[in-house]
């Protein structure tokens, strides 16, 4: 044990604080401990690479080394996952100090207070100069000043490694900054959240600020020129709608989307008003942390993302130019959700009320609507539907306890991985109707989502075709979806799994004024479900389509991953892991269990 007493260097005591919860097993690796006095207070400073993390202790009050007792510490003990950087320096000798001397330096993001391990990260640094270095079971001198910075490289060199375990050390970053989004927040984030951590882990980092739609610095533009070779992530500050526009850019790269969306991962640092992704990542509770975002760029592994095909004809003025879509078809791809009906409508028909209202916009909307009693008239078409809420509820918790998926991994059902292709899939619904081998049609949504026992309840038919003919029934909303959360505080998808190969879509039938205003009481935990009023499919593809609008009437709105689309039919098709996210231990945070559904029935309206 290492001592800060000047006039010894024996070590016989070490401040470490006990871990009755995690005790040391018999014969196991001693900690690695280094003594050190901090250059911002003067007091000494004890560290340890211990099992459970960095052992930090320091002495509240100055005072002789010597006196480095217990009741005169605090202490707290840095997740590895947390350490960002341990650097020494020798620091060279001069005629008023002959020796040379030896300087620390460490940097991690911890919570901002230390009484709630949950709270948001900040960024925390030690700078020190180094008094002895050893480990806690040698009996020998301390490290003399000739050997000091050694032994404190050595020391640094394992705290990096047990930090860095299985992650690639200083990994290369492109950072796209939306200086307009989110109220002009994105680029106050980089430069005093996320910037300072990346310059302390001594990442190498290139920044683009994105310009306006039409110009070379737009979103898309930039995923066009981005070369997946220079750089191990994509992070991009933003809202949701940015990485749309970035995961458009990669699919289009000639020759080699799909190659160059597998090896970019997204990380998204949450900068908008929805963080649909980042609440989908990295959970509700984190899903406004930036320094973690940050901190998953440095050390998050990639997790395998569904693109979906979202396809439209073209318009008059665009017809003659045929895109990738196929005749006549425009294509895009989305990655979070398509909503029709009321919550198109709030998403994007309430943006001019964004400048006096805020998000408030969005409930003022609602209630609206829920008076108004909205009905929008559809025919929606489903592919290989599946719709027994008990059934998908309990496969979904299932899958919870399976152990995590790999990015690549081929597990789940449907669509195929789309292999190791350059090419992004070609489609195979637009332009054309498929029959299948079957084709269920009915009038109307049913009570509680039930169509009866049909072969298409529980495990579906890949091929078969069900219609809802709604031009007279109408729905509320038509929400469709590949991650859980549509906003922070919407989980409109509970049964979501992001690399499944399936959509979930989502039906809510027309409601009275207070069903309606109760509806989306429990929305944050997925509450949606239980409904009566909701049918929730899971499907490999889906066509909605829709009368006209009144002659005079204006156009409704479609939004996909919250940009708005023309109004017109479109097919939706899903492609399994084409795109890939950076999160941690190989899960989506946001994904959690779905209670209600562990007897045999499904469970009835709350």
């Amino acid at each position: 044990m290492l001592s800060l007493c000047g006039c010894s260097r024996s070590r016989s005591y070490s401040p470490v604080p006990a871990d009755h919860d995690h005790p040391q097993p018999r014969g196991a690796a001693a900690a690695w401990e280094l003594l050190a006095v901090s250059s911002s207070s003067g007091r000494p400073v004890h560290l340890a690479l211990t099992p459970q993390g960095l052992a930090v202790v320091k002495q509240r009050t100055k005072g002789p080394p010597h006196l480095l007792h217990a009741s005169s510490t605090a202490h707290r003990i840095i997740p590895y996952r947390n350490l960002v950087a341990a650097t020494a320096t020798a620091t060279d000798s001069s005629p008023s100090s002959p020796s040379s001397s030896t300087r620390i330096s460490l940097s991690a993001l911890v919570p901002s207070d230390k009484r709630k391990p949950d709270s948001a990260l900040a960024l925390w640094h030690l700078d020190a100069a180094v008094h002895d270095v050893g480990r806690s079971t040698d009996q020998d001198a301390g490290a003399t000043s000739d050997a000091q910075h050694p032994a404190a490289a050595a020391w640094c060199a394992e705290a990096e490694r047990r930090a860095y375990a299985g992650v690639e050390r200083r990994r290369r970053l492109h950072c796209v900054v939306n200086p307009h989004g989110g109220k002009g927040t994105a680029k106050r984030i980089w430069l005093d959240s996320v910037k300072p951590v990346f310059d302390a882990a001594g990442c190498p980092y290139h920044v683009s600020y994105t310009g306006a739609p039409g110009t070379p610095t737009n979103a898309r533009a930039l995923g066009l020129a981005h070369d997946s070779s220079q750089y191990d992530a994509l992070v991009s500050l933003s809202g949701d709608g940015i990485v749309h526009e970035l995961l458009n850019g990669l699919a289009a790269q000639p020759h080699s989307g799909a190659r160059v969306l597998r090896e970019t991962p997204i990380v998204h640092v949450p900068c908008g008003s929805g963080n649909a992704l980042a609440t989908s990542v990295y959970g509700p509770e984190r899903a406004t942390d930036t320094r973690y975002a940050a901190l998953c760029a440095l050390k998050g592994s990639p997790l395998a993302l569904d693109l979906s095909s979202f396809s439209q004809a073209s318009s008059a003025s665009a017809s003659s130019s045929q895109s990738e879509g196929g005749p006549g078809q425009e294509r895009t791809y989305t990655f979070l959700s398509q909503a029709f009906g009321l919550m198109a409508d709030l998403d994007l028909g309430t943006e001019h009320l964004r400048r006096w209202l805020g998000d408030a916009r969005f409930t003022w909307g609602y209630v609206q609507g829920a008076i108004r009693r909205r009905r929008y008239p559809c025919t929606i078409e489903v592919k290989g539907a599946r719709w027994d809420k008990g059934e998908l509820a309990r496969r979904h918790n299932q899958g919870l306890l399976r152990p995590a998926r790999a990015a690549g991994d081929e597990g789940g059902a449907a669509s195929k991985t789309h292999g190791d292709d350059d090419d992004m899939p070609a489609p195979t619904l637009v332009g054309r109707r498929e029959d299948g081998r079957a084709h269920r049609r009915v009038d109307h949504l049913p009570v509680d989502g039930d169509f009866g026992p049909s072969d298409g309840g529980v495990d579906g038919d890949d091929e078969q075709w069900l219609t809802l003919d709604l031009t007279t029934e109408g729905v509320f909303f038509a929400y469709a979806g590949k991650v859980p959360f549509v906003s922070k505080d919407v989980m409109m998808f509970p049964a979501a799994d992001p690399n499944d190969g399936l959509l979930d879509l989502v039906l809510v039938a027309p409601m009275s004024p207070l069903k309606a205003l109760t509806a989306m009481d429990n929305a944050s935990t997925g509450g949606l479900l239980s409904l009566p009023s909701v049918t929730y499919f899971k499907c490999s593809a889906y066509r909605l389509s829709f009368p006209p609008p009144a002659p005079g009437a204006k156009d409704g709105f479609i939004s996909v991953d919250g940009e708005r689309v023309p109004y017109r039919a479109f097919d939706v098709e899903c492609h399994k892991g084409l795109a890939r996210v950076m999160g941690f231990d190989g899960t989506w945070g946001g994904r959690s269990r779905i209670d209600g559904f562990d007897s045999g029935d499904d469970v009835k309206a709350r």
